[in-house]
């Protein structure tokens, strides 16, 4: 049996350990030791973003895949929660309390220290979604008017994967780009 989720085109916002995407640098990641050690699996090796740092897939068995990134001269996310910019991220998890351990030992400082200002979320995977579709995170960027940026996403090769809904953290629509990869738009 394959260990591996399936991998197709997608959107991931890559933290590093401490959770904060504009962290500055650490000198070490626990990069497969801390991910295997919070019960998950790197993919590949670390790979080289050149001068801006270097990333490291993986993912909770059973679970979303995510990524860790270690910045050298690119520190991050420059700008958030501005149109045009990432917003959010929603984790939709099947078993949520085990999605809760695993991120909450990879991601402690994040989530629950004392300069937390975590921008994620967890949701579980419920009813309302196909019963093949596998634990995922779902990156939201920012939007000031959907319907609009609705339109954009038409015009240029994008579907409407979801209409306008509303969340506890705003409105927001699903969609897909040009290449089939999965992100949502966000109106707070």
């Amino acid at each position: 049996m394959n260990p591996w989720p399936r991998w197709s085109a997608r959107w991931t916002a890559g933290c590093p350990p401490s959770g904060r995407c504009t962290s500055r640098p650490r000198t070490r990641l626990p990069w497969s030791g801390g991910i295997r050690a919070a019960g998950g699996r790197g993919r590949l090796g670390a790979g080289a973003g050149g001068r801006a740092g270097r990333h490291r897939p993986g993912h909770r068995l059973g679970g979303a895949v995510f990524a860790l990134w270690q910045p050298y001269e690119h520190p991050g996310f420059g700008r958030r929660h501005e149109p045009g910019t990432f917003a959010w991220a929603e984790l939709y998890a099947r078993d949520t309390e085990a999605a809760n351990a695993f991120y909450g030992d990879l991601f402690q400082e994040a989530l629950f220290g004392p300069d937390a200002d975590p921008d994620f979320g967890r949701a579980p995977v419920s009813d309302v979604f196909p019963a093949e579709m596998p634990p995922h995170f779902l990156v939201h960027f920012a939007v000031e008017d959907v319907p609009a940026a609705l339109e954009d996403v038409t015009r240029l090769g994008g579907r409407i994967q979801a209409p306008p809904f509303d969340t506890s953290y705003g409105t927001v629509a699903v969609v897909t780009d040009n290449q089939g990869a999965s992100f949502a738009l966000l109106h707070r």
